[in-house]
């Protein structure tokens, strides 16, 4: 003799609906949960500690798939735009920026050492045309370090 039960979906049909495993469904069937009325079970399940993703911060199912459809669209096109080389690697970012700081620090230092002499008994005019060129150099021998 077949069972009755007050529920309208099979256990599968619940599970896909809340994005929840079988086991979760049998478990809430168990208890007695109004799984055919999602605002009903939004509340009941907004008692508990372990909440479904789907329901965290929102007052119906459809608002929980649309949210799941969202987050799902962005990681795709994240990866799509790695993938297409759009997107840096952080180490590949963090390597670069030491390579040019240790560039950068080392031409100033140079800088410091070779300008006092070179810059001594100038004009003005003539120092800033040294420095100018001294920069120059020193945006030149960054620019190829960026290139490697």
């Amino acid at each position: 003799m077949a069972r009755k039960t007050k529920y309208r979906s099979s256990q599968a049909e619940y599970a896909a609906q809340y994005h929840v495993d079988a086991r979760t469904v049998r478990r809430w069937m168990a208890k007695g949960y109004p799984l055919d009325d999602p605002q009903k079970m939004a509340s009941a399940l907004g008692a508990q500690k372990n909440v479904p993703e789907s329901f965290r911060d929102c007052t119906d199912i459809q608002e929980a798939k649309l949210k799941k459809v969202i987050l799902e669209c962005e990681r795709l096109h994240l990866r799509n735009q790695r993938e297409a080389g759009e997107l840096v690697p952080r180490d590949q970012v963090r390597e670069d920026g030491l390579r040019i700081g240790s560039v950068l620090t080392a031409e100033l230092a140079a800088l410091l050492n070779d300008m006092p002499s070179v810059l001594a008994g100038l004009s003005p005019v003539a120092v800033r045309e040294k420095l100018h060129q001294r920069i120059e150099k020193l945006k030149g021998n960054i620019l190829r370090e960026l290139a490697k």
